[in-house]
């Protein structure tokens, strides 16, 4: 199946990519002559993730995604979904990103940017982010109920409820209106 994928613009895989007894998607790109520029990125969800690009004038970027559902949906927004953008022509390649106020305290080890999953709500003239809940990359509903992915910096151990954060919008359509404004 990758072989046949030689052809396209761009592969994306999911699964197979870490480091498990059943992970195979690595070394047979590595045998089909692909090179990985990167394997494994400091973020949460969405570790184990493979890019990658075939020598040659129009070989195809290569993405191996993890295979947790979360981790795969996370990974593709931040890498995929830019690199496909930008090869369709597109100039805007990511997701809209607003300011919003948290609703509750949010810990972690510094180390690794999170993509914390959350409900958005407007409160007067701000927007408040509150966790979808459990943050576990195997819960999907916690995607599934999510307006945004809050933008927890690497180097950060703590955000405090009422502080500001990045939140980047994975609905376009959320921020549109049903009236004109005017």
């Amino acid at each position: 199946a990758l072989r046949a994928g030689l052809r396209a613009d761009c592969i994306v895989s999911s699964a197979g990519v870490s480091v498990g007894d059943h992970d195979y998607v690595r070394p047979v790109l590595e045998r089909l002559g692909c090179e990985l520029h990167f394997w494994g990125v400091e973020m949460k969800p969405g570790f184990p993730l493979a890019f990658g690009s075939f020598a040659g004038e129009r070989g195809p970027l290569v993405f191996g995604l993890p295979g947790n559902p979360v981790s795969a949906s996370v990974t593709f927004e931040q890498f995929v979904r830019p690199a496909l953008r930008k090869l369709t022509g597109h100039r805007a390649l990511f997701r809209t990103t607003i300011r919003a106020r948290l609703d509750h305290d949010l810990d972690k080890k510094p180390g690794r940017l999170h993509f914390v999953r959350v409900r958005l709500a407007r409160e007067g003239d701000d927007w408040v982010a509150t966790s979808t809940g459990n943050q576990s990359s195997g819960v999907l509903t916690s995607l599934v109920q999510a307006q945004g992915l809050l933008v927890f910096p690497a180097e950060a151990s703590a955000l405090r409820k009422g502080e500001l954060a990045t939140v980047q919008i994975l609905d376009d359509g959320f921020l549109a209106s049903e009236t004109s404004g005017l």
